[in-house]
């Protein structure tokens, strides 16, 4: 059975408790039930609930945490932890994992000596702990973005670059960053689209929009793909002979036909 509670606080309903323990140990069963059922009523605590706190010894022991003891302490391990992570450009725990052996020699020259069973602890920790301790730090310092540099526009903007396979005819343009010498920035880049190419590309459109064809029916019926009828209308992609054949037969036309102005 819940009693109705008074307008009591938690503060209060514990010094009640201390004022009633006493007298409830030392009370025989009659005397019990009275004062278990007064305290119900005043504190408003089930009966279970009451039973517990009334037996329970008062002011005891706090409770022991539950789980394996701590071996790597966040507030030992942490600061040198979070320093050598964010001076190694925030790594993932396990790239820094194989790392840390060199960036904690680097830390002791920046900064002070560690202590040995320090230094043991972290050489020691697993790249999952690594992560549950570094866990507030990631919230704090939030990557923008996995890529630590960005390709230059010099050559993107002279040169028009190509996006479909790499054309190894003509030699093209690889752009490289020096910043990182761990990463590579390369843009593959081809000469200018050839009047040929332009030439051919214009004829098919004109025929596939005499034929009333769009682009994906067109690719359908010749069996291409959708955005390579339109690289090729465009001038990207030069166009072998085989592709050639299959565009003329979708459009009912002789190879000559396409290529009569070029």
């Amino acid at each position: 059975m819940v009693t109705e509670a008074l307008n009591m606080s938690l503060t209060s309903k514990r010094e009640y408790l201390a004022k009633i323990h006493g007298c409830y140990q030392r009370a025989g069963r009659p005397h019990k039930s009275r004062i278990l059922d007064e305290f119900c009523l005043n504190c408003g605590y089930h009966r279970k609930a009451a039973l517990r706190l009334l037996h329970r010894p008062l002011g005891g022991a706090a409770r022991k945490r539950s789980g394996p003891k701590i071996i790597y302490d966040p507030a030992v391990l942490l600061p040198v932890l979070k320093t050598v992570w964010l001076a190694s450009d925030q790594l993932c725990s396990k790239l820094l994992k194989p790392a840390l052996g060199e960036w904690l020699e680097h830390h002791e020259r920046r900064h002070a000596p560690l202590p040995e069973v320090v230094k043991e602890k972290l050489l020691a920790i697993s790249p999952a702990q690594m992560d549950r301790l570094l866990g507030p730090a990631r919230l704090r310092h939030p990557r923008k973005g996995l890529c630590t540099t960005q390709p230059g526009t010099l050559l993107r903007r002279q040169v028009p670059t190509r996006g479909g396979p790499p054309d190894t005819s003509q030699p093209g343009w690889v752009e490289a960053d020096r910043a990182l010498p761990v990463f590579l920035v390369c843009s593959h880049a081809v000469p200018q689209r050839s009047r040929t190419s332009k030439i051919l590309g214009e004829t098919i459109r004109a025929e596939r929009n005499k034929a009333g064809l769009s682009q994906e029916q067109l690719a359908e019926k010749a069996d291409l793909a959708r955005n390579y009828v339109g690289n090729i209308e465009r001038a990207e992609y030069k166009v072998t002979v085989e592709t050639l054949a299959r565009i003329a037969k979708a459009l009912n036309l002789r190879v000559s036909s396409l290529t009569r102005n070029i």
